[in-house]
């Protein structure tokens, strides 16, 4: 990364995560800033998954997933792996 184009940034983080931060800085040799950097970067890289909108269940979709739940516990259910062999 070209010092030219970075810019610096200030952040506060709790004692316990900055000591396992250099914990892990110390034991991979990075600078913290590498490491920060890649978390952001993974972070980043994940925000499609959080653009998942969240909603209220639709009518009946509540009792759905119960009566899912009771039919696991008695055993009544088909394992992926063998719903496709039959398909």
């Amino acid at each position: 990364m070209s010092s030219r184009t970075a810019k610096s940034v200030m952040i506060s983080l709790p004692t316990d995560m900055l000591e396992e931060l250099d914990r892990v800085r110390k034991r991979e040799q990075r600078t913290r800033s590498e490491l920060l950097r890649e978390a952001v970067s993974r972070y980043l890289a994940s925000e499609p998954m959080r653009q998942i909108p969240i909603m209220d269940p639709e009518p009946g979709e509540l009792e759905a997933i119960e009566r899912g739940r009771v039919q696991t516990a008695r055993g009544e259910y088909v394992l992926l792996e063998d719903l496709a062999k039959n398909i």
